[in-house]
């Protein structure tokens, strides 16, 4: 498939020399040097197949998107356009390098949009975590670590009592607290279930569903929550660096979860610092995959 189509070579290239990097430190700056050159020239190709996808070209796009995503998650800061920018930074809207939690939403974005054409192609293996994360939406999520996140529930006491105001400008504001709480609170169910992939039977494979799914899954109106750095939505969000913790031993994973919780500390105030500590303790995973 790379064959037929270039750009998807070069990304696979670009994504190895990378990998290769993080295990030859002595090539380190001539493997990563190539890894910018070659991630570049694929993207205008790929840009140009995105704008007109075929059923024969969309499974080279999702594979070169997919690979995109590990590609932002493990680059350096300084392979960023050629400058210092913060891998671990928190998500925001007007970022003007990619981010490796919107790329990875176009990712699953570009999925769900081509499903029936994809999971008929060769990467339908790798596809199918989705299906069963979909068929497991009613079911409850797993115990392990599962009090935790169910004690976030308190900053979100609108989503299950409201009572409006009488007058009409405070009952329009509670109402639009109450759309907010709503929102966490299905970001946060979210969040239960993907965690509890981690405790499943095929291990490496819910790691990787477990990392997209969530980020894939919530609402752009939470998305956006984030952007502002709403302090309950940024909660939330450092709950999530647990997952990303735990998998630091995926190498492109390496720094990336206590980098982001590290950013969304010294963003909250003071007195939301206990909503975060349960996360800060999680120990970083250490036996290494790849």
């Amino acid at each position: 498939m790379a064959f037929e189509h270039p750009f998807l070579l070069s990304g696979i290239q670009a994504i190895s020399a990378l990998h290769l990097s993080t295990v030859q430190p002595h090539r380190k700056q001539l493997l990563q040097t190539s890894a910018v050159a070659l991630a570049s020239s694929a993207l205008p190709s790929f840009r140009t197949s995105m704008n007109h996808p075929t059923p024969k070209s969309i499974h080279a796009i999702f594979a070169f998107a997919g690979s995109l995503v590990y590609y932002i998650m493990a680059s350096p800061d300084f392979l960023q356009a050629g400058r210092k920018v913060d891998r671990c930074r928190i998500p925001s809207r007007g970022d003007d390098q990619p981010h490796w939690f919107q790329t990875m939403r176009g990712l699953m974005a570009l999925l769900l949009n081509n499903w029936d054409e994809i999971i008929k192609g060769p990467l339908s293996p790798l596809v199918v975590e989705a299906t069963l994360y979909e068929m497991d939406q009613k079911n409850p999520p797993g115990k392990t670590n599962d009090e935790k996140l169910v004690e976030l529930e308190a900053l979100f006491p609108l989503s299950s009592t409201f009572n409006p105001s009488s007058d009409v400008a405070a009952s329009h504001l509670l109402s639009n607290d109450e759309h907010k709480d709503e929102l966490c609170m299905d970001a946060l169910a979210g969040l239960r279930r993907v965690s509890a992939l981690l405790h499943s039977s095929s291990k490496t494979l819910h790691i990787k569903t477990s990392i997209h799914m969530w980020a894939g899954s919530v609402s752009q109106e939470f998305v956006e929550l984030i952007y502002e750095q709403d302090p309950r939505a940024l909660v939330l969000l450092a709950h999530y660096c647990v997952l990303l913790k735990k998998n630091d031993n995926i190498w492109y994973l390496r720094g990336l979860g206590p980098g982001l919780l590290e950013n969304i500390r010294l963003a909250l105030g003071a007195e939301w610092q206990p909503w975060i500590q349960w996360a800060l303790d999680q120990p970083i995973g250490s036996s290494r995959f790849w």
